[in-house]
């Protein structure tokens, strides 16, 4: 009953949130704000390493860690327009619930602003702030479902901003050294700027797989694969991997493969992460992207 339940409940949200997406909007949201996964090609929504980000994009993954926080900042250049990201998450679990939240502010670079006549009136610098907030349930040992609720807004001149409100539903299973999540992310409404703008939310399907094992007792290999399959059939591709050592080093890669004008388009990134106990520090360096090169990320994390 609960299993009938569970798929009629995405059915319907697949159902009544499929359209055309043929104006994008707020694609800045698919930009991935854990640093540990854009090291491995922004790959690893299957993981359950670390959760802190999950309201971003699995909350279904906040089950499987007790408690989990995080910041990172973005130095995010697209088209040689470079943007600052701040970002800050956690999640933690309360039996067999578990609760996750996020926030982050992005600041765009300064932009000249011109009138009805083509006038230069002066300067403006854009920015982008998201909440999220994200609860998951374990029904059984090794699944959980995970729901959460994002909040867009979108500031691109003093007088033009919007503001949007989507969500996120996962289903997650974990099989030993193996897990696996699908789920569908940015369901929601169209946003209407006037009696002809239209523009769509980049929802997507997503599928993912990850796998985890160690050797030679302090020594792990992870491996990743996602895909995502947006409504407006573009299709995001992620490969990475990671090396631990003594769980104190780790070493990580991967590669993003866009395909169909996909909001994130193709790139490679690599990075490292320290450990030690209950803290980390990870960095990710992005390149092989004419798009998004020299972008990258440095983030601080806390778990136990």
């Amino acid at each position: 009953m609960k299993k009938n339940i569970s798929f009629l409940i995405l059915l319907i949200v697949f159902l009544t949130s499929l359209n055309s997406q043929a104006n994008p909007a707020f694609t800045w949201s698919k930009i991935n704000r854990d640093t540990r996964m854009l090291s491995m090609g922004a790959s690893g929504l299957a993981s359950t390493q670390y959760t802190a980000y999950s309201s971003f994009h699995n909350p279904a993954a906040s089950a499987y860690t007790n408690f989990d926080c995080a910041l990172s900042y973005q130095s995010w250049n697209t088209n040689s327009l470079r943007s600052h990201n701040f970002n800050f998450a956690n999640s933690f679990s309360l039996g067999p619930f578990s609760l996750s939240s996020a926030v982050n502010f992005t600041r765009m670079p300064s932009m000249s602003i011109f009138d009805e006549n083509g006038d230069n009136i002066g300067k403006f610098r854009p920015q982008n702030v998201q909440f999220n907030l994200g609860v998951a349930y374990m029904p059984l040992k090794n699944m959980s479902v995970g729901l959460s609720f994002k909040y867009f807004n979108e500031r691109l001149t003093k007088s033009f901003n919007h503001k949007a409100i989507a969500g996120d539903i996962f289903l997650m299973y974990k099989l030993k050294s193996f897990s696996f999540s699908l789920g569908f992310s940015n369901i929601g409404l169209d946003i209407t700027k006037g009696q002809k703008n239209r523009f769509n939310l980049p929802s997507s399907f997503c599928l993912s797989g990850s796998y985890r094992q160690t050797f030679f007792e302090n020594h792990t290999i992870s491996a990743n694969i996602d895909s995502e399959i947006f409504f407006d059939k573009a299709v995001g591709l992620s490969f990475g991997l990671e090396y631990g050592v003594y769980d104190y080093v780790f070493f990580r890669g991967g590669y993003h493969l866009g395909l169909n004008s996909s909001v994130i388009p193709s790139f490679a990134s690599a990075g490292l992460g320290l450990k030690y106990k209950k803290y980390s520090i990870s960095f990710a360096y992005l390149f092989g992207s004419k798009e998004l090169k020299n972008s990258f990320s440095v983030g601080l994390g806390y778990t136990f």
